[in-house]
């Protein structure tokens, strides 16, 4: 094998990995430290670093009035699946809310694609989609109580969120460097954050050498290493073959969540997380065959 793909291979192994420990940082944190304001914090800290990078290398474009609103778009659905995302992970078990995360977004994927981009649906993705929605199905039937539907569903909003984050990236990325998106990204993620920690009157923890600015610190660095791991995979390996191997995340999520909290999935939810998995997995194996 060639050694820049076994090099890219290795790099999305790892960055699947890094995001498999979203839920476990989710919890370390806890939701006392704030909803928002642990957004707003570890937003704040990427940005800096991201920005200070940019100056170095000086890798800004102008940014044209029509992309304002793709930014912004971007930004908020992000901080809408960070939030969200955060909640569910600390009311359920990390391998359920990454499942159900992961076919949100497949699903909300395929339709905003349709819709800003007018991709078809082609009949493998129609398919593809059954699949994923049948797995989500399966994990809400015998998850289901009453207490814990809100959590659920913060975990579809959390997947339809990034879905939105990933596709509207698209309408901008062909026009700046990553670099300048992420950073773009990341300071309006953060001043909006700041204001629903402001709006929301949650507790202002200033920074300092305790455990959980600690996991704030490692939780911004993670979220860095996992973003440029996946640009290094991507690019010098096939869409469809790294997206099969990022399916690894919530397979990587379960097995960090009984390594760390003992936490065990019926069957049911494992018959649902492997639907899933092999719903998204579907329409990339169908192309590698043709």
């Amino acid at each position: 094998m060639d050694k820049n793909k076994t090099a890219s291979i290795i790099s999305l192994l790892f960055a699947a990995l890094l995001w498999s420990f979203w839920g476990v940082f989710s919890r370390l944190l806890g939701i006392d430290f704030g909803i928002f304001y642990q957004a707003f914090s570890r937003g704040l800290i990427v940005f800096l670093i991201l920005s200070g990078v940019l100056l170095l290398k000086r890798d800004w474009k102008r940014i044209l009035p029509a992309d304002y609103k793709w930014f912004l778009g971007m930004s908020l659905l992000g901080l809408l699946s960070t939030v969200s995302a955060f909640v569910a992970f600390n009311y359920l078990t990390i391998g359920t809310a990454l499942f159900v995360l992961y076919a949100a977004s497949t699903l909300g994927g395929y339709f905003l694609g349709a819709i800003l981009f007018r991709e078809r649906l082609t009949r493998t993705k129609i398919i593809s989609l059954l699949i994923s929605f049948a797995g989500l199905f399966v994990i809400f039937s015998v998850t289901f109580e009453p207490a814990k539907l809100f959590y659920l569903l913060s975990s579809v909003l959390a997947g339809l969120g990034f879905a939105g984050w990933q596709v509207l990236s698209k309408k901008v990325s062909n026009r700046y460097s990553l670099l300048q998106i992420m950073t773009i990204d990341n300071l309006i993620f953060t001043v909006s954050s700041l204001f629903l920690t402001l709006g929301f009157k949650e507790n202002i923890i200033l920074p300092s050498f305790s455990f959980p600015w600690l996991i704030v610190i490692l939780f911004a660095l993670l979220v860095i290493g996992a973003a440029f791991l996946n640009i290094f995979g991507f690019r010098r390996l096939g869409a469809q073959e790294g997206s099969l191997i990022m399916l690894l995340e919530p397979v990587f999520g379960v097995i960090l969540g009984w390594l760390f909290y003992r936490e065990l999935l019926t069957i049911y939810s494992l018959i649902g997380g492997a639907l899933i998995i092999f719903g998204a997995a579907l329409p990339n194996i169908i192309q590698r065959e043709k």
